[in-house]
């Protein structure tokens, strides 16, 4: 370029190093410094100061004059000619020269300013006995973390540890410094991980023994290919080893009506199910259903299981409530009607478990049979709601009197108010 050129870009004294100083306030010497650098490589033909904005001269000032040698060093190493904004693409790199990570600082000799450190935040107290949520929501209160940055999958995640570990894990994510964590999620994945290959150090999943009912269902489970074996690990069979046996088997047996394509997060599903029913919840809300009822179905599952003459692992959860539903004595007619039958052409075992259970609910032998009778109050309010249009005569039927009848009269009461 020719001395005698008019003056532009970093030469004119509107724009570049002249008003560079004055809008800064530094010296004008060392804002020259840096456009004399830039004009240099520019008559060089390494790169096009017209391209760049006069911020720059700032920011390769700030790095050092070994800084902005090695900003504009990095930046010729790259093709510029499919770089549009190429002033925002010199300013990233400066960016990194100023504050470069590890792998990233130079070896020519370079050391960047040192970075001021993170302060240390404080530990809170746990109080005994909370959940892993208990500890979210103090962390949360005491302005150390926001758990709006944490999305479901992050708590679901937690749901497959042991409330020890999970406990941790919220303590090390609030423990961070958050000004350099861009992917708050993916930190506290990385949090889980690293706590559940230390649970497969210390424990393995083999460790944990089942009731024989309940492994025979989670291997049914793995069989089927609605959970993996690898994805059963110790948290999740030690949660199922808490339960009652009754209660994990029904669990598992609503865990099987799962569509394994619909679900991403398999273990942490499983997880809640049994969140659910821990809290004392069956998995398909809305249904009344008797404790003692409940537990007899199973039994008698198990019992005619364990005598070979069927195979429990085929009715899932949807089957286990319609038959706990039932009166008990029709609950077994209906188990010794699906035994007898030739299942060679039934594909669908649960399907035809349904209609002999729809048959019987149709049957009024089969309050007859159970004896059934609504205590007084209970069937004046059942009349109430049919007179009322909540349900037809016709929807009365034997499983749903049976149902109501085993129930003391005021809990059926309360149901029949609810309802």
């Amino acid at each position: 370029l020719s001395e005698n050129m008019p003056k532009h870009g970093l030469d004119n004294p509107g724009y570049g190093p002249a008003k560079a100083a004055r809008t800064y306030g530094y010296p004008a010497t060392t804002a020259q410094g840096a456009a004399e650098l830039m004009e240099k490589y520019h008559r060089e033909g390494r790169l096009d100061m017209y391209k760049f904005d006069e911020s720059i001269v700032k920011d390769l000032d700030a790095c050092g004059p070994e800084g902005a040698v090695r900003a504009l060093e990095l930046f010729c190493e790259v093709d510029a000619s499919g770089i549009r904004n190429q002033s925002g693409f010199l300013k990233g790199i400066i960016n990194k020269v100023r504050n470069p990570f590890p792998c990233n600082r130079p070896k020519d000799g370079f050391v960047p300013p040192p970075v001021p450190e993170a302060p240390v935040k404080p530990k809170l107290q746990v109080p005994p006995g909370s959940t892993y949520w208990d500890v979210l929501k103090q962390y949360n209160d005491a302005g150390l973390m926001d758990m709006k940055q944490l999305d479901a999958s992050i708590i679901s995640d937690l749901d497959t540890l042991p409330q020890p570990q999970a406990i941790r894990a919220v303590e090390a994510y609030a423990a961070a410094d958050f000004s350099n964590i861009r992917n708050p999620c993916g930190f506290m994945k990385t949090i889980i991980n690293s706590l559940k290959m230390e649970e497969s150090a210390e424990g393995k999943a083999d460790d944990v023994v089942l009731a024989p009912m309940v492994q025979l269902h989670l291997d049914s489970a793995v069989q089927k290919g609605i959970i993996g074996s690898h994805q059963v690990d110790a948290a999740i069979k030690c949660q199922l080893a808490a339960l009652e046996p009754n209660v994990a088997i029904r669990v598992l047996a609503d865990f099987s009506m799962t569509d394994p394509s619909s679900i991403s997060n398999k273990p942490g599903f499983l997880m809640s199910i049994i969140k659910r029913h821990k809290m004392g919840r069956s998995a398909t809300l809305g249904v009344a259903i008797s404790a003692e009822n409940s537990k007899a179905i199973i039994d008698t599952l198990q019992e005619y299981h364990a005598a070979g003459k069927l195979d429990m692992t085929e009715f899932d959860g949807a089957i286990l409530r319609d038959l706990e539903t039932l009166p008990h004595s029709a609950a077994v007619k209906a188990i010794e009607s699906y035994m007898v039958a030739d299942h060679t052409h039934i594909r669908n075992r649960c399907g035809f478990m349904k209609g002999i259970i729809n048959l019987l609910r149709k049957d009024p032998s089969s309050v007859a049979a159970a004896g059934a009778e609504l205590d007084p109050a209970v069937k004046k309010l059942l009349d109430s709601a049919v007179e009322q249009g909540h349900i037809a005569e016709g929807q009365c039927d034997a499983a749903l009197l049976a149902t109501l009848a085993s129930f003391e009269p005021a809990e059926a009461t309360t149901i029949l108010t609810e309802f």
